[in-house]
C-alpha cells in the first residue's frame, strides 16, 4: 500500500500554503484528517480482521468468569482461549490459582520426604490440583457452572 502524505505535503500539493486564506486552510486540514482516517482504517482492515460474535447473557457471564479466572479482560480472554484452542495449548490460570498450585506441590514435596507411605494424601492433593486446573466452578453470581 502507497504511504499516505504527510499534512505538510498534502497541504503542499493543493497550494493553500501559498494561495489560501486562514480559512482555506483550515478546510483543507480537515479534509486532510478525514482522509488519512479513511486510509488508517483501510490499512487496520487489511492488516486485521475483526469479528463481531454475538453472546446471551449466560455465556457472556461465563466469558466474565473465565476472563477474571485468568487475569484478563474479556475480549483478550477470547483472543487467548481461541488461539489456545486453535494450537491445542492451554491458558495460565490468574497467579492466585497458580500460587495454589505451587502451594499444593510444596505439600506434596514434603509428604513424600516425610513419609514415603502418603498415597492417599498424595492422591486427595493431585485430585483438587487437577479440579482446579480443569474442573468448572459453580458461579456464585447465578448458581449455574461456569
Amino acid at each position: 500500500m502507497i504511504p499516505f502524505p504527510t499534512q505538510a505535503q498534502y497541504l503542499a500539493e493543493r497550494g493553500v500554503l501559498q494561495h489560501g486564506s486562514d480559512e482555506e486552510i483550515q478546510q483543507a486540514k480537515k479534509q486532510y484528517r478525514k482522509a488519512y482516517q479513511r486510509f488508517s482504517k483501510q490499512r487496520r482492515r487489511k492488516e486485521r480482521r475483526e469479528f463481531q460474535p454475538a453472546f446471551t447473557s449466560h455465556e457472556l457471564h461465563l466469558l466474565e468468569n473465565k476472563a477474571s479466572q485468568t487475569g484478563s479482560s474479556i475480549t483478550r480472554y477470547i483472543h487467548d482461549a481461541t488461539l489456545a484452542y486453535a494450537q491445542k495449548g492451554f491458558l495460565v490460570p490468574a497467579s492466585s490459582t497458580l500460587e495454589e498450585i505451587r502451594l499444593l506441590l510444596n505439600q506434596i514435596y514434603h509428604l513424600l520426604k516425610e513419609n514415603p507411605n502418603a498415597q492417599t494424601l498424595i492422591e486427595h492433593l493431585e485430585h483438587r490440583m487437577h479440579t482446579l486446573c480443569t474442573q468448572p466452578q459453580e458461579c456464585t453470581h447465578c448458581r449455574n457452572v461456569c
